[in-house]
């Protein structure tokens, strides 16, 4: 059910935003989006809490504790992912840029359960992205949606908001994503 209510959410959000942003462009040029895949190309694992039962020193896919377990906590995990295949009018400020993701979880014994955390992308030639990001996750399908909120913080990028919506469909490691891209403050320099 999460990934179809995931599903149909992000794409009715491509779909509203691929349409008003061509129109909304020309009159802000600040008002940009951005459509890509986002693959994790590796995982540091953080440390897990067992609730009910024992840490087994694996990482998932494998079981990360005993059976028993009723809650599994995850602290500190630290994802790198790479944006790759990116479109729209801001493509360049995501295209080939890498991001590490610090992750914390609450999940169930079926590993179902909210994540949130901190991100870092970096853009080559443009500059940073920092922020906050979370949304519910089911490892169990590979089923994700997630939001992420960011500011500009050097070169091109210094002075703006961006936001966006990812879905992890279930079959793969990669997430499609529809990003904006706005002023910060609404100051029309850079």
């Amino acid at each position: 059910m999460l990934q179809k209510v995931a599903l149909t959410i992000l794409l009715a959000l491509a779909v509203a935003i691929s349409l008003a942003a061509p129109a909304e462009a020309k009159q802000n040029p600040k008002f940009l989006v951005a459509i890509g895949q986002e693959t994790i190309v590796r995982i540091e694992p953080g440390r897990v809490e067992c609730i009910g039962g024992q840490p087994t020193g694996q990482y998932y896919p494998d079981p990360q504790c005993t059976p028993g377990t009723d809650q599994i906590l995850v602290r500190g995990e630290v994802d790198y992912t790479q944006f790759t295949d990116v479109t729209g009018t801001a493509a360049a400020m995501f295209e080939g840029a890498t991001n590490r993701i610090v992750v914390n979880c609450n999940f169930d014994a079926n590993l179902k359960g909210d994540c949130w955390g901190t991100f870092e992308i970096t853009v080559p030639g443009q500059g940073k992205w920092e922020g906050a990001w979370s949304g519910p996750f089911d490892l169990t399908n590979l089923v994700a949606f997630y939001s992420v909120v960011g500011h500009g913080s050097e070169g091109q990028l210094h002075r703006l908001h961006m936001k966006y919506d990812a879905i992890y469909p279930g079959t793969t490691w990669y997430a499609t994503f529809v990003a904006c891209v706005t002023d910060k403050d609404g100051d029309s320099e850079r």
